[in-house]
């Protein structure tokens, strides 16, 4: 099979429409195909973790536009191929972090979408594109799931750099202005009661010092990279952002 053109994205913009149109039925190995895509966006491919993590919704129900969309996700990395997650030296030292969530985005059942991401010496270390367990009734709530999301991953992580010897406070941005309000206030609020657990996660680690909040406004939010299909332009702005570049060739010797 040919890889045909190359293409500089892995999904488009109308990846929720062309999902969810009815198709024939398709017997091609999917399953096996997502298996290897949902290992790479794990290891080393965070710019492909959206776009997997969605269409291994259907596995169970695939038509052949979603073995199209697979066959995109592959011609994408091809033409990526050159691409990897650099670190540097130079870079900050800290950990920051980026917490996002695309509301009520899924369009078959209408619950939000989780988008987190930990960077380290200019690079991204961990990751997560993940449709939430819950159905959010507010963007508050959506975002404040994905908060608490990041906040565990970021509490693993300084445990983690804390046995090897790194003392770090992780700062996470997160473009909305609720959850940071309900994070920092005592106050109860009505509308927040069937996600105070979520709030209460949160503001413990703050309060303890674990992890710093902060605001980043939308169009610096890194995250949305892991949470939505994205323009072009827009997706290889945030891939940069996830610290992946062209990775220099070295010569082997033998």
């Amino acid at each position: 099979m040919g890889c045909g053109a190359p293409t500089s994205t892995p999904s488009d913009q109308n990846l929720y429409a062309t999902c969810l149109i009815d198709g024939p039925k398709t017997d091609k190995p999917l399953r096996e195909i997502i298996g290897s895509l949902l290992y790479a966006s794990m290891l080393s491919r965070p710019d492909i973790s959206f776009a997997t993590a969605y269409l291994s919704r259907f596995q169970e129900k695939a038509t052949i536009h979603h073995w199209n969309l697979a066959l995109k996700i592959l011609k994408y990395l091809h033409s990526t191929e050159s691409l990897g997650i650099r670190y540097s030296s130079r870079a900050q030292q800290g950990v920051l972090s980026y917490s996002d969530a695309s509301y009520a985005s899924s369009p078959e059942d209408r619950r939000s979408t989780t988008g987190y991401v930990v960077l380290r010496q200019g690079g991204a270390i961990l990751w997560n594109s993940q449709r939430q367990l819950t159905t959010a009734t507010s963007t508050a709530e959506s975002e404040t799931i994905s908060c608490s999301a990041a906040t565990r991953a970021l509490v693993w992580t300084s445990g983690l750099l804390r046995e090897l010897g790194h003392e770090v406070t992780p700062l996470l941005k997160v473009d909305n202005t609720a959850t940071l309000a309900l994070a920092e206030s005592h106050k109860r609020h009505a509308s927040s009661k069937h996600f105070q657990i979520k709030i209460h996660h949160i503001r413990r680690h703050v309060e303890l010092g674990d992890i710093k909040l902060a605001y980043v406004p939308s169009e610096e939010q890194v995250a949305d990279i892991l949470n939505k299909p994205l323009t072009k332009t827009r997706f290889i702005e945030l891939r940069s952002q996830l610290g992946i570049s062209e990775q220099p060739i070295r010569n082997e010797h033998n």
